[in-house]
């Protein structure tokens, strides 16, 4: 019986020992790699070749807030949270999240587009999600709506009109 003791008694210790002196959540300092330290100072770097068609050229990233040229005839629901933007090429990119159900967003959309003259490809509603596309002069919306907590999220895609 005193050798459970004993034996309980230095694994309470060793517990005890190994967890004193450490924060929970404290921050763990890792030690620099140079290799990967080298590798981020080689991207920074890095500029699109101006005369490369094949380079990716990124016109805009503006955050939280709508881009100021998005076109005009993609009209986006009134009570809406900007989460990116991204201008790439010539093609929007929105994240976008609303406290409204998927079904209201959804609906918002093709009365909106539709007023705009978009011609929809028979959209998919459902309660969870919803798959909106359309076209309209040689260019093609999607719009993706789906369900998050107690509201949605909005993954919306257009070109640029044709006269930018």
């Amino acid at each position: 019986m005193t050798a459970i003791r004993t034996v309980l008694s230095v694994l309470v210790i060793s517990f005890l020992a190994i967890g004193c002196g450490k924060k929970k959540g404290a921050k763990v300092e890792w030690p620099e790699d140079p290799e990967i330290a080298e590798a981020q100072a080689e991207l920074q770097d890095v500029k699109p070749d101006a005369g490369d068609e094949s380079s990716l050229e990124v016109a805009g990233h503006y955050g939280a807030k709508i881009p100021p040229h998005f076109p005009e005839d993609v009209p986006l629901p009134k009570e809406i949270d900007v989460k990116s933007a991204h201008e790439i090429e010539e093609r929007f990119s929105l994240k976008l999240g609303a406290s409204a159900s998927v079904r209201e967003v959804a609906d918002e959309f093709v009365k909106n587009l539709t007023a705009k003259g978009w011609k929809l490809r028979a959209p998919e509603i459902s309660g969870k999600e919803a798959f909106i596309t359309g076209d309209k002069d040689e260019r093609i919306v999607t719009v993706v709506v789906s369900r998050s907590g107690m509201g949605c999220e909005i993954e919306l895609d257009v070109p640029r009109p044709p006269s930018e």
